[in-house]
């Protein structure tokens, strides 16, 4: 028999007891002959089967089998399959409490428009009910306890089908298979909807859709939310998310993008999300993009050869127009809004990763970890065509640690986000493309789009065309500590366009082409104090354009700057100037270019400057204590 998955549109995903229920008629008689033999040894079903021979019509029917003797026995059955290479003519079909074991297996998808394999059916199956488009499979209420263990599954590309769909479940496992290739162009495993999704010591290879599309988004790992049929169809489509979703010990090799999520249900979260110890190589586009995540932890993963490393979003940009095309506030295709709370406040963490970024003419953007929300400043349409309203979809509480960062592109880019933690993070820029049309705009931390209370700490960061630490775009960072940045083409730390931080300390920066620390254009700083700076075109602190220190500028040793050791230029700035140490300078020690400093300049000490120690225009305010070395 052969089954055509698309004859109807949806999915069906069916507990063991509905199977037991639905499907009285079915016999547990498998076909015998020459070719095939089927035995049950205990709750295991061996097949029989001749190497190369095309196995969907007796698979399924075993397959089928077992889901009604464990519907009886309470048990959990196995059907086996022998090593040997076959032909896979139509969809597998696996239902509750079965597991498929074809280990040393290798299984080929031939041509002809099918799945390999799904959960549940998509039609009258056998007996089976359809369950995809209907109640029945709402929620997480339709396969349970089903797992795939091992096999060699190779997709042919003239099969348009997704290779696995899985959907509307409890307890799903994958182990020990290797995907290779996809059917033309999906991904290579959909899951929606699913309650315990256990991906592990898989391999997925091979899959670069766009070679032959020339567009991407195509994860080897899709986790989606069914709630419309352009983002997944063959489903019933009430907007249920995943959770308790594990992904572990898995390779990539050779693929545009790795696992994650590219389209969203406003309101809707997948909660519980690990993504640990997997290895990403040669992949097109990022090797991660969490997105609508909560409670989510990515860690100990190695990326190398990637366009993209690790995306952390709570929203979607606008396309070329103003429409957001993966932003959805819709359930059953239209015809229901959902609505829920915006989560904001995600409880996550991104740490000791490590990863090699590379330039990708494919990937949106290079950048190894991006942790962004979306403000919508006015209302526009989503994916379903209905409105998305007027909100700040800001992301807040992830941290950021730890991670090894070699990128041809950003290091850190956060924009629109809230009580976010970088710290630990080792990055640098190597091999920049020239290629690149944004080649000579990359820092090692970026912040932007009124970034709130983001702590940038301990990091060491060095080699990046721009600047060390970029802050900008009325973003307010909280301390700026403790980071070790050197050998950048701008600034050090770089404070512009009505951005703050609370206290810049204890950071060494050198070799920089312009200045160390700078604040340019009305922006905020509480404190400048004990940083070391070292070797700069420019000057070692540069305060320009109204900007302010509100606290001291004290405890900075500063030495062969090309330009000053620290800088008030055209500011009203009342910080008191102390305690520091400024020395070869190509101008001068401490320059005041305005007549608004009011603060105090005292116990400095300085040497070899080739310029006066101190120089005061003569309409400051500025006091200057005699006592200075």
């Amino acid at each position: 028999m052969k089954w055509n998955l698309f004859k109807r549109t949806g999915c069906i995903f069916i507990a063991s007891a509905m199977i037991a229920a639905a499907a009285p008629q079915i016999t547990d008689t498998l076909p015998i002959n020459t070719m095939i033999t089927a035995q049950a040894v205990s709750n295991v079903i061996k097949l029989k089967v001749k190497d190369g021979a095309k196995i969907g019509e007796v698979l399924n029917k075993a397959l089928l089998s077992a889901s009604k003797k464990a519907a009886k026995s309470g048990k959990i059955y196995t059907v086996k399959l022998p090593k040997g290479t076959y032909i896979l003519d139509q969809t597998l079909h696996m239902f509750s409490n079965t597991t498929l074991d074809v280990t040393g297996c290798t299984i080929k998808s031939d041509k002809t428009f099918h799945n390999m394999l799904m959960l549940g059916t998509n039609g009258k199956y056998k007996g089976v009910d359809e369950f995809n488009s209907s109640k029945k499979a709402k929620g997480y209420g339709s396969c349970v306890n089903v797992k795939i263990k091992g096999g060699t599954w190779v997709g042919n590309n003239k099969n348009k089908a997704t290779p696995f769909r899985l959907a509307h479940a409890k307890n799903v496992t994958l182990e020990g298979m290797t995907i290779k290739g996809g059917n033309y162009a999906c991904h290579q495993v959909e899951t929606a909807a699913i309650n315990g999704l256990y991906i592990r010591k898989c391999t997925f290879k091979d899959f670069k859709p766009i070679n032959y599309l020339g567009k991407g988004h195509y994860e080897c790992i899709q986790i989606d939310i069914p709630c419309s049929s352009k983002a997944y169809k063959c489903c019933y489509l009430d907007g249920t998310p995943c959770k308790n979703i594990e992904i572990t010990g898995c390779k990539f090799t050779n693929v545009s993008r790795g696992v994650g999520t590219h389209s969203q249900l406003v309101g809707a979260y997948h909660d519980k999300v690990k993504i640990t110890d997997n290895t990403f190589t040669n992949l097109q586009e990022e090797a991660i993009i969490a997105l609508n995540y909560t409670n989510c932890t990515i860690a100990r993963n190695k990326i190398v050869n990637a366009g993209g490393g690790i995306l952390f979003e709570n929203a979607k940009f606008a396309g070329s127009g103003s429409k957001i095309e993966s932003m959805y506030t819709t359930v059953f295709d239209g015809k229901k809004a959902y609505k829920k709370s915006i989560v904001y406040d995600v409880n996550s963490v991104i740490e000791n990763n490590t990863m090699t970024i590379v330039y990708s003419k494919d990937c949106d953007r290079i950048q190894g970890i991006r942790v962004h929300g979306l403000n919508v400043d006015k209302a526009c349409k989503g994916g379903d065509n209905k409105t998305i309203p007027k909100k700040n979809y800001y992301i807040s509480g992830v941290t950021v640690r730890n991670n090894k960062i070699t990128t041809a592109g950003y290091g850190i880019f956060i924009d629109d986000a809230r009580n976010i933690t970088c710290t630990g993070n080792t990055i640098t820029q190597k091999a920049v493309s020239a290629k690149d049309g944004y080649k000579d705009k990359y820092d090692g931390v970026f912040l932007s789009s009124g970034c709130r209370n983001i702590k940038v700490e301990k990091n060491k960061i060095s080699g990046f065309k721009r600047n060390g630490i970029f802050i900008m775009t009325d973003s307010a960072a909280g301390d700026v500590k403790g980071n070790t940045i050197s050998n950048c083409n701008k600034h050090g730390i770089y404070l512009y366009d009505s951005s703050s931080a609370g206290s810049i300390s204890g950071n060494v920066i050198n070799n920089c082409t312009e200045h160390g620390i700078v604040l340019n254009t009305k922006c905020k700083a509480a404190n400048i104090t004990g940083n070391e700076l070292t070797s700069f075109g420019g000057s070692g602190i540069y305060i320009n354009q109204n900007s302010t220190v509100s606290g001291d500028i004290s405890g900075n040793t500063a030495q062969f700057c090309e330009g000053s050791g620290i800088v008030l230029n055209n500011t009203s700035n009342a910080a008191n100037i102390s305690g520091n140490a400024l020395s070869s300078m190509g101008r001068y020690g401490i320059f005041i270019h305005s007549s608004r400093v009011s603060g105090v300049i005292s116990e400095n000490t300085f040497e070899g400057n080739a310029d006066l120690d101190i120089r005061v225009s003569a309409d400051s305010a500025a006091q200057v204590i005699a006592e200075q070395e």
